[in-house]
């Protein structure tokens, strides 16, 4: 969550970060694997605010440099270089950054700029996407190399782990011998998570992000052909446009062997779902609060898909009996109305408390608050 909902800024969210499972785990002292895979990509890290289907989001300092930096610190400051006197970050060897660049050449120092100085162990892997598919989620494709199917995964260690040989269970031409992942089928944007703009807008907050001058290639190549009308409050569109399918993270992160996930950028739920099929414990920083509720009712949604599909490996027979005499869910949660100021009641003559007893609770109107709640603060989102 964005850490200006919380009242004391930054330093809230940071608190609430290390209160959770996944910061606070640094795995057996003998394990040959990371215990924690930290997940990044810019693909998701917000969306342009012109043309967003042809456009990769721009690398955000204030959104990726400062949470590589609280993860890296969880487990305390880093130490003086004695030579120069200047902190040095560290990564732990519990964890495992995987961090993808959007597809743009010659970005890396970019993404590796949080780990300078650290000792460290990088690989870098192909993910490519299969180009049929690509092609047909836009209205229009011609030239010469107009289509950009791949990117890179920096894989970032503080030193090299003994993962062992595996093939990729859906990308089986692919194994952890290689450094490539593919062919990635991507979906039609008619089949990704969609809601309606309004609700669309209020769900990436200031993470939509104002861009200007062309598209590259832009004579060459075509938004597909919902883009091209007017945005209403009501039309739907999909809510992330450049996010792979849950399948790749499954896989990846499976061959890595990661007990836990910190997801920087959840996006449209896939790693979280994927975490979900493998038992990985989760952990997702959304934009905003309307992007915690939209994500929790799709991912809700997508998991009872799951259970109910015979080739699923969490398919359930006795779910499907259940679910066939209940309302289909849509996937989008009703928004929350904003709390009202609530109120006590009304004493007559009230008794002060007697010796030993604590006073009532009181609310911010300062009458006693009868339920005994003290408040919530936003929770970090999960």
């Amino acid at each position: 969550m964005d850490p200006a909902a919380y009242a004391d800024g930054e330093a809230g969210f940071v608190r609430e970060f290390m209160a959770q499972a996944c910061a606070k785990e640094k795995g057996p002292a003998d394990s040959v694997t990371p215990q924690v895979a930290i997940l990044f990509d810019v693909k998701n890290s917000g969306e342009a605010s012109h043309r967003p289907a042809l456009r990769i989001p721009r690398l955000s300092d204030q959104r990726y440099g400062p949470k590589i930096k609280m993860v890296m610190e969880r487990f305390g400051a880093p130490e003086p270089d004695p030579a120069t006197g200047q902190a040095v970050p560290t990564i732990s060897s519990s964890d495992v950054f995987l961090v993808m660049n959007g597809g743009k050449d010659g970005n890396q120092a970019e993404f590796m700029k949080p780990f300078a100085g650290a000792k460290k162990f990088v690989k870098n892997i192909t993910l490519f996407r299969e180009e049929e598919s690509a092609m047909n989620r836009l209205g229009k494709v011609q030239g010469y190399a107009t289509l950009n199917c791949q990117e890179n995964l920096l894989v970032v260690q503080a030193e090299k782990s003994r993962v062992k040989k595996a093939t990729y269970e859906h990308f089986p031409t692919c194994s952890t011998l290689s450094n490539m992942v593919g062919p990635i089928v991507m979906p039609p944007f008619d089949q990704v998570w969609r809601l309606p703009w309004k609700i669309k807008k209020e769900l990436y907050g200031k993470a939509l992000i104002l861009v200007g001058g062309q598209v590259q290639d832009a004579d060459d190549i075509e938004e597909p052909e919902e883009r091209k009308v007017k945005r209403t409050p009501e039309a739907v569109e999909p809510v992330f446009y450049h996010g792979y399918p849950s399948i790749v993270f499954q896989d990846i992160l499976k061959s890595l062997q990661v007990r836990y996930c910190i997801d920087l950028t959840p996006g449209d739920g896939a790693a979280a779902l994927a975490c979900y099929k493998l038992g990985i414990v989760y952990l997702g920083f959304t934009f905003t609060q309307v992007h915690t509720e939209q994500l929790a009712a799709r991912l809700e949604h997508e998991i009872l898909q799951a259970m109910a599909n015979e080739a699923d490996p969490l398919y359930s027979a006795r779910l499907v009996g259940a679910l066939a005499a209940a309302p289909e869910p849509t996937g989008i949660a009703t928004p929350k109305p904003a709390p009202g100021p609530r109120r006590g009641r009304k004493r007559n003559n009230p008794e002060p408390p007697s010796a030993g007893e604590d006073p009532e609770p009181m609310d911010d109107g300062g009458e006693p608050n009868p339920d005994g709640d003290e408040g919530s603060e936003g929770d970090l989102d999960v």
